[in-house]
């Protein structure tokens, strides 16, 4: 049996992706019983967006150290002080550990903009580049002193399974910070993804293996 307080807890975010859609909804936990989860009105880029009774969605929960994926189904709305959604109990619930995103050593140009909030639009973006990547968030260059804690908006390239152009955009959070690696001043930022869209990172754990697997396939040739 499923203990869904454990995994389930108030307040916690949660991207949801309804059947049909291309794009993940962001949301949060409000309460869970013994016969549903109550969502907040879901939204995307700051949008709100409705949910209607029946619809199937793939549900994500984050936690500090794993993410929870399972599926449900809409079962209605409830009026309150605000609208909340009604999700079905989950029978099967999928636990991703954190550490199971693979790093892989890659360097490639990026920009960043160092942000007071996730409104904040002031700025311009610098360069930087990257020294390794995985699901949970890249290591990168700069050339200033950021303090750890810091947030930024991220942008950069990756290839696909086509090898085309895919842009990742998303929130990073400044983890940890190394001394100047040169007397030019430049800092290694070790940085985690946040409120990434799940769409986004798949594709990255794939850029990950892909890239892995070149590496596996150059050591076999010498």
């Amino acid at each position: 049996m499923i203990n869904y307080s454990s995994i389930l807890k108030i307040n916690s975010k949660m991207d949801i992706q309804v059947h049909g859609l291309s794009f993940n909804l962001k949301t949060m936990i409000q309460e869970v019983t013994s016969e549903h989860i109550a969502i907040h009105v879901p939204s995307y880029r700051g949008r709100e967006r409705k949910l209607n009774p029946g619809d199937y969605v793939t549900a994500r929960v984050f936690s500090k150290d794993a993410q929870y994926v399972f599926k449900s189904t809409v079962l209605g709305q409830r009026e309150e002080k605000v609208i909340l959604y009604l999700l079905s109990l989950p029978s099967h619930i999928e636990r991703i550990q954190m550490r199971d995103f693979v790093r892989v050593k890659v360097q490639m140009p990026a920009e960043y903009r160092l942000l007071k909030s996730k409104e904040d639009t002031d700025g311009s973006y610098k360069k930087c580049f990257t020294v390794d990547m995985s699901g949970g968030g890249l290591q990168i260059v700069v050339p200033e002193l950021v303090e750890t804690g810091a947030l930024m908006a991220l942008r950069f390239t990756i290839q696909d399974s086509k090898d085309e152009d895919v842009l990742i955009k998303t929130f990073a959070r400044v983890k940890r910070r190394d001394t100047a690696i040169s007397k030019s001043g430049r800092y290694v930022l070790g940085i985690s993804f946040e409120d990434i869209d799940e769409r986004d990172r798949d594709q990255i754990i794939a850029f990950v293996y892909k890239k892995i697997l070149e590496e596996r396939l150059l050591e076999v040739e010498r």
